[in-house]
């Protein structure tokens, strides 16, 4: 099962929990506090809520209508998409490497991966070279390890309002994080409605977009020395 398959059915089943208000806070059965973790997060969102109540924090009340709402979208978007772990790699990779030349696309394609782009021109080798380092990327042992703790912590017997809400927050500060540490990319990601599920990816990105934020000069050859070294 790939990584959005599962993020699917577990988003799915807790968003069935939270739209279900009438019935009341569910117990959780928890353990090794996997889940308290969530529901701890999600017991803050929910006092935050108490902002809507005080007219001059009306502002922080928006806010999280407005995430809430961005949540549900990106749960919609895993059935959207075939992969949506990847799809934020690939973009990331693709928006970084906006500025390289066609010709220079195809030659680093080659360079990096063996693959025969010498027909491919424009947008299309640009495309290869991406998918080409975002293959490299998703398939190594260091991306896995970071994938997997973060899905584990992620598991948990029987559902709660909280635990969906902890999520949200969780999902919600690491896209504020994406916003701070890379306004660009994260409305890429909000355009396509996926920037809530940024957090998945986010044990191996944030390092990568420090690294590339942090380069005096941006060319490819430079970014993808960066990308190389997480593969």
């Amino acid at each position: 099962m790939n990584a959005s398959a599962y993020l699917k059915r577990r988003l799915l089943a807790e968003r069935k929990i939270a739209l279900s208000l009438e019935k009341g806070i569910q117990e959780s059965v928890v353990s090794a506090g996997k889940t308290l973790d969530d529901i701890y997060s999600g017991i803050e969102r929910i006092s935050w809520y108490s902002s809507c109540f005080i007219d001059r924090h009306q502002d922080i009340c928006r806010q999280l209508k407005a995430e809430d709402i961005r949540m549900i979208k990106a749960v919609m978007m895993l059935y959207k998409h075939k992969d949506v772990i990847a799809e934020i790699v690939i973009r990331y990779i693709d928006y970084v490497l906006t500025s390289a030349d066609p010709s220079k696309a195809r030659a680093l394609t080659l360079n990096t991966s063996g693959f025969i782009a010498e027909s491919l021109a424009g947008k299309a080798a640009k495309e290869a070279l991406a998918y080409s380092l975002a293959g490299a990327l998703l398939t190594s042992d260091r991306f896995s390890l970071a994938l997997n703790k973060l899905l584990v912590r992620s598991v948990f017997n029987g559902f709660s309002i909280a635990q969906f809400y902890g999520k949200a927050q969780k999902a919600a500060m690491a896209s504020r994080r994406l916003k701070e540490l890379d306004p660009e990319f994260y409305k890429v990601l909000y355009r396509l409605d996926i920037e809530m599920l940024y957090i998945y990816t986010e044990p191996l990105l944030a390092e990568i977009i420090k690294k590339v934020n942090a380069l005096p000069n941006r060319n490819p050859e430079n970014i993808i020395k960066i990308l190389q070294e997480y593969q």
